[in-house]
């Protein structure tokens, strides 16, 4: 929003917030600019030139970040090592089978953000993180069926955990890695409230055994479902690729 400079401001901190700014001008403007996210308003006195400046930064930073939505993806192949039939996904995948691959999974390559492979399709039933790298052999080999691109903001996390089913009991808040029984709290976890953040919550300790992830905003109320009431051992925030 671009206002002349002899219009008289008030209540700048009730405008609302604002992304794209543009009003051809030779003149100077007052230039209100509001980031997402952001309570308070920048009030600037700038130039048309500074304003191209800042489109031009605002879109870098979109091209940026299209850029690695493109550039992340998950090879899937047959056999061990890589080899055998291979199928390449940039998009999540609801049944590997409608995307004419019909072979077990057998090694997965992963390049850029993180995977989650479920074993049944539609993204359900047992899950495993995938992150960056190469998994030339697998512990559930031939088992996956769906894929899902993790895509959640993974900064501030923040997970709260508690002893009994609907949130009850004791409860502990966590903002990194940790390893319940140096907590006491091993094996006694039954709900969850995710405040921030991807996590990866796992059956033992060091990141061993089944998985469970929770994104942003779940409210799990009881782990009946999943198998995992009073099972977990280690959780772990996924950390922002740098």
């Amino acid at each position: 929003m671009y206002v002349d400079t002899e219009q008289k401001f008030r209540h700048v901190s009730q405008l609302p917030h604002l992304h794209v700014l543009s009003r051809p001008s030779q003149r100077p403007l007052w230039c209100i600019c509001a980031l997402k996210g952001s309570s308070a308003h920048q009030v600037s006195h700038c130039s048309q030139q500074n304003h191209r400046n800042l489109l031009q930064k605002h879109f870098s930073s979109l091209s940026l970040l299209e850029s690695s939505f493109k550039m992340s993806r998950i090879i899937v192949y047959s056999q061990d090592g890589f080899g055998g039939q291979s199928a390449e996904f940039n998009h999540d995948v609801r049944d590997k089978q409608e995307k004419g691959f019909n072979d077990p999974i057998a090694s997965i390559k992963v390049i850029g953000k993180p995977w989650v492979a479920y074993y049944d399709k539609d993204f359900a039933g047992w899950m495993r993180m995938f992150e960056q790298g190469e998994y030339a052999m697998l512990e559930d080999r031939g088992r996956f069926s769906s894929f899902k691109m993790v895509t959640a903001d993974l900064a501030n996390p923040e997970i709260k955990l508690f002893e009994h089913s609907n949130y009850g009991g004791r409860s502990v808040t966590l903002f990194n890695e940790s390893n319940f029984p140096g907590i006491n709290f091993n094996d006694e976890a039954s709900s969850h409230i995710v405040k921030g953040g991807v996590w990866v919550l796992y059956e033992h300790t060091n990141r061993r055994g089944a998985q469970l992830i929770a994104f942003p905003g779940d409210r799990i109320p009881s782990y009946g479902p999943y198998h995992f009431n009073d099972a977990i051992s280690c959780v772990r925030p996924l950390l922002p690729m740098q």
